[in-house]
C-alpha cells in the first residue's frame, strides 16, 4: 500500500476511485481490481500493463474494494458513499479520490499477515469530499510497518544465509556453503538463488569428494608400492645372502678338502 495522496475535483455523484497497483517499484498489470458490496460483486476490472486502473464506484452504498493476484498478499479498502447531501448531487457533483499506489508482495513464511484482512483505509464523505478516516488509516499503517519490520527481518536472515553460503564456496568450502545454501532455501523456499548456488554447491562437495577419494587412491597405491617395493628388496637380499653363504660354505668346504688332501699327501712321503 502506497500511502497516500488524496484528492477530489468538485463538481452525479459516482466516485471515481484511481490508483496504481506496483511490485518492485514498477507498474503491475494483470491483478485483479473487484468492487463489492456486501458480498455481491459490483464490478470487477484488471489492471493495465502500467498497473493502472479506475473504478466507478456507486452512489450511496457501502462497498470493500480489494485488489488481489494469485501468489500475492490481498489489499482491501472500504469505500462509504452515503451521506452526500442532496445539494451536492443536484450540482452535478463528481467526486474523484486517487489513491497514491497500491503495492503487492508476495507472502514470506513465517510472518503474521492477519492485519491485511482488514480494510487498509477507509472512505467517506465529509464537508464536500471525500477522505479517508486519518485516525484509522494511522492505524492501520502502525500495523503494516509491523509487517514490514518482520519482513526485513526475515530477508536480512536470508541474505546473511547467502552471503555466508557465497563465502564459503568462494573459498571451496563445499559442506559449510551446502548447510548455509539449505538454511536459505528454508527461509525462503521460494525464492530461486539459494536453489542454483545449493547446486553448484553439491557439484562442489562432489568434486572435493572426488579429489579426496583420488588422493587417498594415490596414497594407498604409493605405500603398496612403497611396500611391495621393501618386500622385494628385503626378498632380493634374503637371496643374496643365502647365496653367500652358500658360496662361503662351498669354499670353506673345498678348504678343508684341500686341506686334508694336503695332509694326505705329507703324511705318504714320511
Amino acid at each position: 500500500l502506497g500511502f497516500k495522496s488524496f484528492s477530489q475535483q468538485a463538481p452525479n455523484c459516482v466516485l471515481k476511485f484511481s490508483s496504481v497497483v506496483e511490485k518492485d517499484g514498477k507498474g503491475f498489470g494483470g491483478v485483479d481490481i473487484t468492487l463489492y458490496e456486501g458480498s455481491k460483486r459490483v464490478s470487477q476490472y484488471v489492471t493495465s500493463s502500467y498497473g493502472d486502473f479506475v473504478v466507478d464506484v456507486p452512489a450511496n452504498g457501502e462497498f470493500v474494494l480489494i485488489v488481489s493476484k494469485d501468489g500475492y498478499n490481498s489489499k482491501r479498502f472500504a469505500i462509504n458513499t452515503k451521506g452526500v447531501p442532496e445539494d451536492m448531487t443536484k450540482d452535478n457533483f463528481k467526486p474523484v479520490l486517487k489513491l497514491e499506489g497500491v503495492t503487492m508482495s508476495k507472502p514470506l513464511p513465517g510472518i503474521d499477515y492477519s492485519a491485511l484482512s482488514q480494510n487498509l483505509i477507509q472512505v467517506r464523505y465529509t464537508s464536500k469530499k471525500f477522505e479517508d478516516d486519518a485516525a484509522y488509516t494511522s492505524q492501520m499503517l502502525g500495523a503494516i510497518m509491523k509487517i514490514r519490520q518482520a519482513e526485513g527481518i526475515l530477508l536480512e536472515k536470508y541474505a546473511a544465509a547467502n552471503k555466508a553460503c557465497d563465502e564459503a564456496l568462494k573459498k571451496a568450502d563445499c559442506n559449510k556453503a551446502k548447510e548455509n545454501y539449505t538454511k536459505a532455501n528454508g527461509i525462503l523456499p521460494d525464492e530461486q538463488y539459494p536453489k542454483d548456488q545449493l547446486v553448484k554447491a553439491e557439484k562442489c562437495a562432489t568434486a572435493k569428494d572426488e579429489d579426496k577419494k583420488k588422493e587417498e587412491e594415490a596414497k594407498l597405491a604409493a605405500e603398496k608400492a612403497a611396500a611391495d617395493k621393501a618386500a622385494a628388496d628385503k626378498l632380493a637380499a634374503e637371496k643374496a645372502a643365502a647365496e653367500k653363504a652358500e658360496a662361503d660354505k662351498l669354499a670353506a668346504d673345498k678348504a678343508a678338502a684341500d686341506k686334508l688332501v694336503a695332509e694326505k699327501v705329507a703324511a705318504d712321503k714320511l
